[in-house]
């Protein structure tokens, strides 16, 4: 019965989401996001656990067509990233002095649900690619630096649309993102200098809340 009702829930939910009829807007915002990437480097059979901590400000544009919403964000640091070295033979906390600026764009799908009094909520999911504009890091390799920012990621997440007027409305946004190996090579490359074959396992994680204005064409 449970099942059912599950079903039947879904079903409404996804009948009033496809029954938005297909508009255009644009529109503009501002964002704040903390992006996360814990790893463990094997060597030799000691583990190095790392932590990578880095607080984010981003500037984005959008354009939207009812059930897709892509994104194109400008992204800055908000003061150094924080590399945190755990192991059984060390514990280091590093700043990366990382002044750069990234560039990301992203392609979801959403499913916009009407609740009435102006306001549309809707579910999304998609993914994107996040590269490096300008790195500036005298401590680190260019190489190395690419692979700490230029990375492709998946992502879930929810935002509502409050009508302001008949064309402008206002578009709060959470986006929580993944980020398969991210980091992999730069940690290894961190422990160059220790002889031996190196497995890594490793992910980002990125928590994203925005403010947009759109404009309905």
């Amino acid at each position: 019965m449970k099942k059912i009702s599950l079903c039947l829930i879904f079903a409404c939910l996804a009948a009033m989401g496809f029954s938005q009829k297909l508009e255009i807007s644009v529109g503009a915002g501002l964002s704040l996001s903390a992006l996360m990437g814990p790893a463990t480097v094997d060597v030799n059979g000691v583990k190095f656990d790392y932590t990578m901590n880095v607080k984010k400000l981003g500037l984005n544009v959008f354009g939207d067509l009812t059930y897709f919403l892509v994104n194109l964000d400008t992204i800055v640091d908000l003061g150094n990233t924080e590399v945190i070295t755990t192991s059984t033979v060390l514990d280091v906390v590093d700043q990366l002095n990382k002044n750069s600026i990234d560039m990301a764009i992203s392609l979801y799908g959403k499913l916009p649900i009407s609740l009435g009094f102006g306001l549309n909520v809707f579910p999304l999911i998609g993914g994107g690619y996040n590269f490096n504009a300008t790195f500036q890091d005298k401590g680190t390799s260019s190489a190395t630096a690419q692979t700490v920012v230029n990375y492709l990621f998946l992502g879930v997440g929810f935002g509502g649309d409050f009508s302001l007027t008949q064309n402008f409305y206002l578009r709060p946004l959470v986006l929580f993102n993944w980020i398969p190996g991210f980091n992999g090579e730069y940690y290894k490359d961190i422990l160059d200098y220790i002889p031996g074959p190196k497995t890594v396992m490793a992910n980002g994680y990125l928590l994203k809340a925005g403010l947009n204005i759109g404009f309905k064409l």
